[in-house]
Parts: C-alpha cells; structure tokens; sequence
C-alpha cells in the first residue's frame, strides 16, 4: 500500500488563492447589505399597510355617509307625518291609537318556557269600552 504522497513544496498559485477585495472591504460592504435587506423589507411592508390604512378608511367614510343618509331617510320615514302619507297612498286607513286600546304587557306576567303555543296580551275592553264580553 503505496500512499502517494504530495509535494509539499509546490509552488501554490497565488492568484487563485487570493480575495478579489481585501477583507476589510468586504466586511463593511457585507454589514451594510445585512443591515439594509431587512430596512428594505420593512419599508416595503410598512408601506404596504399604510395604503390598506388608507384603503380602509375611504371604506369606513363611505359607510358613516351611507350610514347618516339612511338614518335621515329612516328618520323621515317615521315622521308621523310620513307616515299617515304613505298609508293613504296604499289605502291604509288608520290612525293613532286611543287610550283604551294600548295595552302595556309586564315581564312578569310572561312565563319563559311555559308552553309551546305563542301567549298574546288580549284587551279585556272591546273597542267600545265596555267590559270584555
């Protein structure tokens, strides 16, 4: 068994050897591109964010406008007023209820679970005002 040995004293090629720049050059051009990768990143992603911001909230005015229109709409709407206008225009007669027929229905008088059939609060006086018949 024959190892072959090497020549230690061949002559190595320098220029193979050898860094293009020197490493004082290379370490501070290395740091400044570690250092700006992720500034870069973050930039990106900050930027990214800030135009979804905005994005959200152009959003969020339209619906506060569209919220307030439809509130003032609704608002006319149940304007007494209104109201009896648009019954008349569906040929709805009615009008405001007398104190006789309103009826105020206490949470103690229902019974949660009680049966499966709905309960509904029956007025004791006809329309008249005479006692329940």
């Amino acid at each position: 068994m024959s190892r072959i040995k090497r020549n230690k004293n061949r002559r190595r090629d320098y220029a193979s050897h050898t860094w293009a720049l020197p490493v004082r050059f290379v370490f501070p051009i290395l740091f400044v591109i570690i250092l700006t990768v992720p500034c870069v990143l973050l930039k990106n992603s900050c930027e990214e964010l800030q135009s979804r911001i905005a994005d959200e909230e152009i959003r969020q005015k339209e619906l506060r406008d569209e919220f307030t229109r439809v509130n003032i709409q609704w608002h006319d709407l149940v304007k007494l007023e209104n109201l009896e206008k648009q019954l008349m225009r569906h040929g709805i007669l009615m009008s405001a209820p007398g104190p006789g027929q309103i009826q105020v229905v206490s949470t103690s008088s229902i019974r949660f679970g009680a049966g499966t059939e709905d309960s509904y609060a029956v007025n004791q006086r006809s329309v008249h005002g005479t006692a329940g018949l």
